[in-house]
């Protein structure tokens, strides 16, 4: 194997890692060995604060005595590795698009897989490392000197690493070789990467939530034990078990199995698709013509569905519309802090309120309606050019993408108001504000994609971009959650105080419908009115 040609196709393939990442640091005139190092340095970092964070973390358990926390973290830091290598196998091996490119050119089958999975596992390490922090502080814990320590749980997270790369390289390419997948690549990707992300999210919660019961004092019951795991636990507590001389062969034997299958049945079967595909006379697609029984407005409401097919737009709605409500959601209801079953009817305007905060941090540049309008490319200005009234079709794709975000924040506010425990009234003024609150946002998002129109972006990460990219979407975040916060908890305050209620409320609902009219008249005559 070349080691020059391996290095070279090794940053080639980092370069499709992150799409998004890259295509910011382009924007930056910045070049491909540039960018690359911008990278490295990003995952460098990124694995030494987790371990530094998580690792310190550890250092509060005991975990030769508590094998169910340690199974847990196992199974955290895991579901975390499997989120990241989901995403960036996908960029690599399938987004990229590159395989074809690669056989005419001389390069050999194992130099080309080994730089695209090299690539693939520098992107997925750091996200894992904090397991090598749980293996050396459980065999420290368990009686090692402090070299031997770090030796034994540095071999053991390298076995156990190679095994899970493996492990979610064989799961996502034995998915992709389905038909079922091939013929709805999008949705699968999509859920994937959406059902990953969750767990992630989830994972980090439940860390936080036993680290607080820790500094809280409270008395340590350990979890329940995760028997998949366990045999980690005794490699490092009981190294001369039956257990555990049992899960180093086992490792072993999985590890040579993988590695097996991919050069047996997963390699071969890629190059044999895109030779296929390369020798596949072209089809020539026909236009479909309108079905007889679907009127105008069905035809455009299919098309707009079509628009949302993209894996990685559908991946950053779920992140943008579910990530802030599930960190609440997670971080109280873990610790059981979270019962509001005793308010009264006096809080209706303070979730009303909260909806409308709540639907502002779940609506930023990645949302539907931020992008429907650039969605549509090159078609937009086709679709301009027949005979439809513009403020009738943007009109429909406003109402289309407004109350899919709707429906979504629907879900959210149902599922707040029963592990909150609210009463049905209090729910109803939730859900209430959330739909005022998005329908406003909306607006104003609407309009924003409007005046800062992309319609030959190539990949779907340059509409996020518009407008500040990443850092606009975190300031403007911060600013909705203190902001918000502040004000939601002046306001319930104030409930407190009973001779003030209805003086209180009356002024909450006369500047609630002074913005809504001053805000709905604004874009009426700024936007609306003014389209043809």
């Amino acid at each position: 194997m070349n080691k020059g040609q391996l290095w070279t196709l090794i940053r080639v393939n980092m370069l499709y890692v992150n799409p998004q990442a890259t295509q910011k640091q382009r924007q930056k005139d910045k070049d491909s060995n540039q960018i690359v190092k911008s990278l490295l340095m990003n995952y460098v970092l990124t694995g030494v604060l987790f371990i530094v964070i998580y690792g310190g973390m550890m250092l509060a358990i005991d975990f030769p005595k508590y094998p169910g926390f340690f199974t847990s973290y196992v199974t955290i830091f895991t579901i975390m590795a499997l989120a990241q290598s989901v995403t960036t196998i996908n960029n690599v091996f399938y987004e990229s698009k590159d395989l074809k490119d690669y056989l005419p050119l001389p390069f050999s089958q194992s130099t080309v897989f080994t730089a695209k999975f090299t690539a693939v596992a520098i992107t997925v390490l750091p996200f894992i490392l904090p397991l090598l922090a749980l293996f050396v502080v459980t065999a420290i814990r368990s009686g090692y000197n402090m070299i031997l320590a770090v030796i034994i749980g540095l071999i053991l997270f390298l076995l156990f690493f190679v095994l899970i790369f493996l492990v979610c390289s064989l799961f996502v390419f034995g998915l992709t070789q389905t038909k079922t997948f091939n013929r709805h690549r999008k949705m699968f990707t999509f859920l994937m990467i959406g059902i990953t992300m969750i767990a992630m999210v989830v994972g980090i919660m439940y860390v936080n939530s036993r680290q607080n019961a820790i500094y809280a004092g409270k008395k340590l019951v350990d979890q329940t034990v995760i028997g998949v795991f366990l045999p980690l636990h005794q490699i490092l507590v009981h190294p001369l078990s039956y257990s555990a001389i049992g899960g180093i062969i086992g490792i072993l034997a999985l590890i040579v199995l993988g590695f097996f299958l991919i050069k047996t049945q997963i390699i071969p079967r890629m190059y044999r698709t895109e030779l296929n595909t390369m020798a596949a006379p072209a089809k020539k697609h026909r236009q479909a013509g309108p079905h007889a029984s679907r009127n105008f407005t069905q035809q455009l409401l299919h098309y707009n569905m079509g628009l949302l097919k993209n894996a990685t737009l559908m991946g950053q709605v779920l992140v943008a519309t579910l990530l802030m409500p599930g960190i609440f959601l997670f971080s109280f209801a873990i610790n059981g802090n979270l019962n509001l079953s005793q308010l009264g009817p006096k809080y209706l305007g303070v979730l009303f309120l909260t909806g409308i905060v709540l639907s502002q941090m779940t609506l930023n540049q990645s949302a539907i309606v931020a992008n429907i309008i650039s969605l549509d490319g090159d078609n937009y200005n086709f679709i301009k050019s027949l005979p439809i009234s513009q403020r009738t079709y943007l009109g429909l794709k406003f109402k289309f993408a407004t109350a899919l975000q709707e429906a979504l924040l629907l879900v959210v506010g149902v599922v707040i108001g029963f592990v909150a425990h609210l009463n049905w009234a209090l729910i109803l003024a939730l859900l209430a504000g959330l739909t005022l609150g998005n329908y406003l946002g909306s607006l104003f998002y609407f309009y924003r994609d409007y005046r800062n129109l992309v319609l030959n972006w190539t990949n779907i990460s340059q509409l996020f971009n518009r407008s500040g990219g990443n850092f606009a979407v975190m300031f403007l975040l911060a600013g909705e959650v203190f902001g918000g916060g502040i004000i939601i908890a002046l306001y319930a305050i104030a409930m407190t105080f009973n001779f003030a209620v209805l003086a209180i409320n009356v002024i909450f609902v006369i500047l609630l419908v002074a913005v809504t009219f001053f805000l709905i008249h604004h874009y009426q005559w700024t936007f609306w009115a003014k389209l043809k």
